[in-house]
């Protein structure tokens, strides 16, 4: 085995954060930059970056609070355990909703019966980069009088019928942690389209602290390991732990802003980011296809005229033994696979199923024809055995 291939991985240039350095001085405001980056990027008029996802996230449901006094925010029950996280620390409620079998999306029925007079808000998760059918979703929001927040941490460049991933719903967030399909180490933003609420969100991301230039020097230091570590001929020998060296633990916890050096490094590094989610979505689509019909799993289907720029393909074995055979399996063939990374908030029928159940396989840029010839190998064998 000459290589090893990690479960997630962004490609990173070192000669961008060689550069980067010199034009966060040169530039006169990389951030505003880059934020007006985004918002073409992602089809939205305003833009506002923060220092994490979840500092994006805790700055829609501040603005949104502060403008309602509903206390009730609907996710999954299966999802990203840092949101229920950012609810609590600004004393609202979570409810969660179970999901759906087929499209992994929200169940539609026990979406319904949970909004209440006390919704804040529903935050759909295109979860994986798989696109939330968004068009009820905003029917059903707009009917009751209740705001709409996109999550597309895992979905950047995902699109659902003409428009980018992020911008149907009131409001969006994103991340640039080194699991997304775009990295500047940790980071995040805020995108909306309403004005009203796009200033308020202004002011609340004023508010956030500053990083000091150490931090400035760690996140240089973390992204130059990461451009050569995770290349599968050195990943091999590097036994790290899924999601070594990257930037979760800024998700939770940090209510930062942004640095100017990430902003001038998202700068060069989104072309080459733009490049690798063309690969994303070919490898991601490219398996899903092989494994279609596949009698030892069952894969997402997708909403109609939507595009996934896939994070990880998800799959989800009819028993829990053969999802750990399936993991061990593709471990000895040097292809790494997560079955942890979403959470169970709660116990709900389909959610329950999908975390014994489900493993996430890599579609990243450094998978290879061969490496998905392998994981369908595999996953025939177990049906085979």
């Amino acid at each position: 085995m000459f290589r090893k291939l990690a479960v997630s991985a962004v490609h990173i240039r070192p000669v961008d954060l060689v550069k980067g350095l010199f034009l966060c001085l040169a530039w006169k405001n990389p951030i505003k930059k880059f934020e007006r980056e985004l918002s073409g990027l992602f089809h939205s008029k305003y833009c506002f970056t923060t220092g994490s996802a979840g500092a994006a996230f805790w700055v829609i449901l501040k603005t949104l609070s502060d403008v309602s006094d509903k206390k009730e925010v609907i996710i999954p029950g299966y999802t990203y355990g840092a949101l229920a996280g950012v609810i609590r620390k600004l004393g609202l409620k979570t409810v969660c909703c179970d999901v759906s079998p087929d499209s992994f999306d929200f169940n539609r029925r026990s979406l319904v019966r949970l909004i209440k007079k006390d919704t804040l808000c529903v935050v759909a998760v295109h979860a994986f980069g798989l696109p939330c059918d968004l068009k009820p979703l905003q029917d059903m929001a707009g009917d009751k009088g209740i705001y709409l927040v996109e999550d597309f941490t895992h979905a950047s460049g995902s699109y659902y019928h003409e428009d980018k991933v992020g911008s149907s719903g009131d409001l969006g967030f994103t991340g640039f942690h080194t699991d997304c399909n775009f990295s500047t180490y940790s980071g995040g933003c805020v995108v909306t389209g309403n004005a009203q609420l796009a200033g308020a969100v202004s002011r609340e991301v004023n508010n956030l602290k500053s990083r000091n230039s150490l931090y400035v020097f760690k996140v240089f230091m973390k992204l130059m390991m990461l451009a050569f570590l995770l290349k599968p001929v050195i990943y091999r020998w590097f036994p790290f732990s899924e999601g070594c060296l990257n930037g979760r633990e800024e998700k939770e916890t940090s209510l930062k802003k942004y640095t100017g050096f990430q902003a001038s490094i998202g700068i060069l590094m989104l072309k080459s980011a733009l490049d690798a989610n063309i690969r994303r979505l070919f490898n991601g689509t490219f398996l899903l296809e092989r494994l279609k019909g596949n009698k030892s799993v069952r894969v997402p289907g997708l909403p109609v005229y939507s595009r996934a720029v896939f994070n990880l393909l998800p799959v989800v074995f009819n028993d829990s033994g053969m999802k750990e055979e399936a993991k061990r399996q593709l471990a000895g063939r040097g292809i790494e696979s997560a079955d942890k990374c979403l959470s169970l908030l709660k116990p709900l029928p389909n959610s329950k199923e999908f975390n014994q159940k489900l493993l996430a396989l890599p579609v990243h840029e450094y998978v290879s024809e061969e490496d998905i010839n392998i994981m369908v190998e595999v996953i025939d064998g177990l049906n085979a055995d």
